[in-house]
C-alpha cells in the first residue's frame, strides 16, 4: 500500500507526460498560424500580380490580353517562387460583370421611305456603328441591362418594331426613361 501511495506521489517525469500532452496541439495551432499567414500572402500577391498585369495590358498598343497575361505571370511566378501560377484571361476585350451599358446604335441608316441617307462607301459611314453590329456587340459584352439611345432613325422601324425587338435586359431609350440598378 505505501508503494501504491509512493507512486500516486511521485512526480518523476510529470513534466515529460506534461510536455508530450501539450506539445502536438501547440505545434498544430502554430502551423495553421503559418499556413494561414501563407494563405494571406498568396491572395494579396495574386491580387497584384492581376493589377500589375492589368496596367500593362491598359497601356499596351496591341495584344493588350496577351500582354497583361504575360505580366501578371511574371510578376506572379517572382512573388511565389515556388510551383506554377496559372493565369488566365477572363474576358479578353471584353467586360466581366457588367451590371449596365448604354450605347449608341447607327444614325445614318435609312430615310422614311427605306432610302439609304448616306451611301455605303461614305466615309461617315465607316465611323458608324450600325445596329446589328451594335446588337452583336452586347452579346458579347454580356450586360445584366442594356439601353440603346438615338434610336428613332435605326432603319426607320416604328414604335411597335422596337417593342418586338425589346426583351429581358435590352430596352430602348426613350425621354425621362429611369433605370433601375
Amino acid at each position: 500500500m505505501r508503494r501504491l501511495l509512493r507512486l500516486l506521489h511521485d512526480e518523476r517525469g510529470a513534466e515529460l507526460l506534461e510536455a508530450a500532452l501539450t506539445l502536438p496541439p501547440v505545434m498544430l495551432v502554430t502551423l495553421a498560424i503559418i499556413n494561414f499567414g501563407m494563405v494571406v500572402y498568396a491572395g494579396q500577391m495574386a491580387q497584384a500580380a492581376a493589377r500589375h498585369g492589368a496596367r500593362m495590358g491598359s497601356v499596351a498598343q496591341r495584344n493588350a490580353a496577351g500582354i497583361a497575361a504575360a505580366e501578371a505571370g511574371s510578376f506572379a511566378n517572382g512573388a511565389f517562387g515556388l510551383g506554377n501560377p496559372q493565369v488566365s484571361i477572363l474576358a479578353p476585350g471584353g467586360v466581366v460583370g457588367l451590371d449596365l451599358a448604354i450605347m449608341e446604335t447607327g444614325w445614318f441608316e435609312q430615310d422614311l421611305d427605306g432610302n439609304l441617307i448616306l451611301p455605303l462607301d461614305h466615309f461617315l459611314r465607316q465611323r458608324e456603328i450600325s445596329f446589328e453590329k451594335t446588337i452583336a456587340r452586347l452579346e458579347r459584352m454580356k450586360p445584366r441591362q442594356a439601353v440603346l439611345t438615338h434610336i428613332e432613325e435605326v432603319n426607320a422601324r416604328s414604335y411597335d418594331d422596337y417593342k418586338a425587338l425589346e426583351r429581358e435586359g435590352l430596352a430602348f431609350a426613350y425621354d425621362g426613361m429611369e433605370i433601375e440598378l
